[in-house]
């Protein structure tokens, strides 16, 4: 069966505006950087550059008030190359009123520059979400791209962010595509995701293969299955699962034989999902047929 475990994002040129962001970013100049720092926003990354050193995070509550999002983006930018510091600032910061879009950017460049993966997942998810109205992802883009060269920066940070895009395209789907009535909801999503220029990836149409099954529509499921290998995406062992469980479903277990040789024409192994799917299938046509044999001696 098809479940929230089974999700696994596969990143290759998913977006089409991955390509050109990629190729200009290092040529960019940088255009919506904050104002010099006043005074007091001198003063106060000043203090918190020393609390941060000293490793006491809870004294940097006091501030919190006091930081804007310029102050907190001067901060940043004055403490980049001390990974440390800066980690401990971000994950202090990130969850708090003034950290805005740019200080995301920033953060993002800064922490895949360390490497800091994971935090950098949760900032790039952090700015998906709450960027609704910019679905092409113009306005993230163009503010890594005004942000990248002081934060010597690399490419990686476009990739990403689209990583975190395609994650929540992909859910949103499953969210709308597992629930039977939705599924005519699910498809137009998913026309909405391609006209975005987030090229749908095999989660994506396993997803929706999935939801077709379930709604009893195994002919429609198949046509999809299908139309994976003509956008060059290879079907994955879920895709294989969730077509054998659907035939199971719609008592089809004659046809489950050219899906298994394909499976072994591309090498694919099959699990326990593979083998309960195709038990459970053929113990409940032997059920059937039993009933029909058993009911021809009852007269």
């Amino acid at each position: 069966m098809f479940t929230t475990n089974h999700v696994r994002f596969q990143l290759s040129a998913e977006m089409n505006l991955l390509k050109p962001y990629r190729k200009t970013l290092q040529f960019s100049t940088l255009t919506s950087l904050p104002p010099p720092p006043t005074a007091p926003d001198v003063h106060l990354v000043g203090k918190a550059i020393t609390i941060l050193k000293r490793h006491h995070l809870i004294n940097l509550d006091p501030l919190s008030s006091q930081f804007t999002p310029q102050s907190a983006s001067y901060l940043l930018l004055q403490a980049q190359s001390d990974k440390t510091l800066i980690l401990s600032f971000i994950n202090w910061a990130r969850r708090r009123p003034f950290f805005d879009l740019q200080c995301s950017c920033l953060s993002l460049h800064i922490l895949t520059r360390f490497k800091l993966y994971k935090t950098a997942q949760i900032i790039a998810e952090d700015v998906a979400i709450n960027s609704p109205g910019d679905e092409n992802g113009e306005l993230v883009f163009t503010c890594l791209k005004d942000t990248y060269s002081d934060c010597t920066s690399s490419s990686a940070v476009i990739d990403l962010l689209v990583y975190c895009r395609i994650t929540l395209f992909s859910m949103r789907l499953f969210g709308l595509a597992s629930r039977l009535k939705d599924l005519e909801k699910g498809l137009e999503f998913f026309a909405e995701m391609q006209k975005n220029g987030c090229l749908p990836n095999v989660v994506t149409y396993n997803t929706l293969i999935d939801a077709y099954c379930k709604s009893r529509k195994l002919d429609d499921a198949f046509k999809l299955f299908k139309t994976m290998t003509n956008k060059d995406l290879e079907p994955n062992l879920i895709s294989y699962n969730v077509i054998l469980n659907g035939l199971a479903r719609e008592w089809r277990m004659n046809e489950t034989d050219e899906v298994l040789e394909e499976m072994k024409h591309k090498r694919i192994i099959p699990d326990e999902v593979t083998y309960n799917t195709l038990v459970n299938g053929y113990c409940k046509e032997a059920c059937v047929k039993l009933e029909i044999y058993t009911g021809l001696w009852n007269y």
